[in-house]
């Protein structure tokens, strides 16, 4: 991937419109990506997103009770980040604020809806990429069926803050790393309240071989509650102190990612979705397709590929169903992006999505203590906290212009290929850091993705 015989042969006399749809971790990527490629300048690019600003969504929890840090630490506007690519790419790059109601592919043309929710545009394309991102319950991004701004989401932080602040307990509704993050930032903040989590089973981050019982033995040295078994729905309670009859008094969604807008602007191409999920389909080389990249479909469906529509971050599902990280995203937009200017030069996308990828999370429970996740190591790890602040830092610095963290930023680009090269070698291949140690428990979990998949389309 990356490689000479995969980067495309370029025509200098070539003008295309490259439309991505999205300006948040995945856009980004695929931009710079492909701006690294393209040495004759073909690409035009004209970027799209229904928000005003750009949000760094894993540090979101602190604003919960921070009144400051949401528009000072965690946000850019797009209007400032699209003048910075701008000036990379020469001039090249345009944004646009408006909400994507519909692809037209069959005619190259997107429908987008503008902050009036009124008036209408079509955009053309020659090469597309959806990167919308998810939708989450309640204020952790904003709602994905209309266009917000910047002060609207503060606010709707603010609401969130004066709920917590009042409420004498917290339930935090999942067991995954932003329900872990998000209780013990909550906890820590407020060492007289009752904290809790809760989840559907009986095992914290759920599908990580050996998280579960080091997230617990953090959770419970904290004094958060944990409430095994516990599937809530609205309407219903959860009892923070059975003795007295007593429920929690707020209850705050932390239970990941939804998808919304993909039946919407695919609403007369839904074979293009997933049944369950609504992600966007996407074959090896990350283009849209109907075929589903996991579930063996029945009936005698016509197989249809998106020659120039490509989805990537979040919003789809490929291949692997990695897990929806930055470091995963990290490790297969390179690829989208030889594959995207290939389409843009006339020329077969011929890069794929990697069939496995390394794991590589950091879970901070709090500001003292967390979980260091490498492919099979699991372990304690108290410098989290600063390391994630860091690297919120390094992303939001980067943006703005700041010399420092442009400096930190292409330090950490060129070291995180290397990092992954050991965790893939024969120079560690006895370590748990070494993707294969991992391969077992992915395999298996891929297995069982793949059963609840053929359920699902079996028909």
């Amino acid at each position: 991937m990356g490689s000479s015989n995969v980067t495309p042969n370029i025509d200098p006399n070539l003008s295309k419109r490259v439309v991505i749809v999205g300006f948040s971790f995945a856009g980004q990527q695929v931009i710079q990506n492909i701006a690294k490629l393209d040495k004759n300048k073909v690409c035009q690019f004209t970027v799209i997103d229904k928000s005003d600003h750009f949000e760094h969504m894993p540090n979101n929890f602190q604003s919960f009770t921070d009144p400051d840090v949401f528009l000072k630490q965690n946000t850019i506007s797009f209007e400032k980040m699209a003048a910075g690519f701008s000036h990379m790419l020469d001039g090249r790059l345009e944004f646009k604020q408006a909400r994507l109601t519909e692809v037209l592919h069959e005619e190259n043309k997107i429908e987008v809806c503008h902050p009036d929710g009124e008036k209408t545009e079509t955009v053309d394309y020659d090469v597309l990429c959806i990167c919308t991102g998810a939708s989450y319950v309640g204020a952790w991004r904003g709602d994905s069926d209309k266009c917000d701004t910047l002060q609207q989401r503060n606010d709707e932080f603010a609401q969130v803050r004066d709920a917590i602040a009042a409420a004498k307990s917290v339930l935090c509704i999942g067991a995954g790393d932003t329900g872990l993050e998000t209780a013990g930032w909550l906890k820590e903040q407020y060492p007289d309240k009752g904290v809790g989590i809760s989840m559907r089973g009986e095992t914290i981050l759920k599908g990580v071989k050996g998280a579960h019982k080091v997230a617990e033995k953090i959770l419970r040295g904290m004094d958060i509650q944990i409430h095994y078994n516990e599937a809530y729905s609205a309407g219903t309670s959860v009892m923070y102190n059975k003795d007295n009859n007593e429920e929690y008094g707020y209850y705050l969604d932390c239970s990941g990612l939804k998808f919304k807008g993909p039946t919407e602007f695919f609403k007369n191409s839904l074979d293009f979705l997933d049944k369950k999920s609504n992600q966007i389909l996407v074959d090896k080389k990350g283009r849209v397709t109907n075929v589903h990249p996991i579930a063996t479909q029945g009936g005698n469906q016509t197989a249809v590929v998106l020659k120039n529509v490509f989805s990537c971050g979040d919003v789809c599902l490929t291949p692997a169903n990695e897990v929806k990280s930055i470091v995963s995203m990290y490790q297969y937009l390179p690829a989208i992006a030889i594959n995207m200017l290939n389409c843009a030069c006339d020329q077969q996308p011929v890069a794929e999505i990697p069939s496995e990828f390394h794991l590589l999370q950091m879970i901070p429970i709090g500001t003292k203590n967390g979980l260091m996740i490498f492919n099979n190591m699991v372990g304690e790890d108290k410098k989290i906290w600063p390391q994630k602040c860091e690297i919120r830092d390094m992303q939001i610095g980067a943006l703005n212009g700041e010399q420092k963290w442009l400096e930190k930023a292409q330090k950490n680009a060129e070291t995180m290929p290397k990092i992954f090269g050991v965790a893939s070698s024969g120079c560690c291949c006895c370590m748990p850091i070494h993707i294969s140690k991992s391969r077992k428990a992915t395999q298996e979990l891929q297995k069982k993705q793949k059963e609840e998949f053929d359920n699902i389309y079996k028909n």
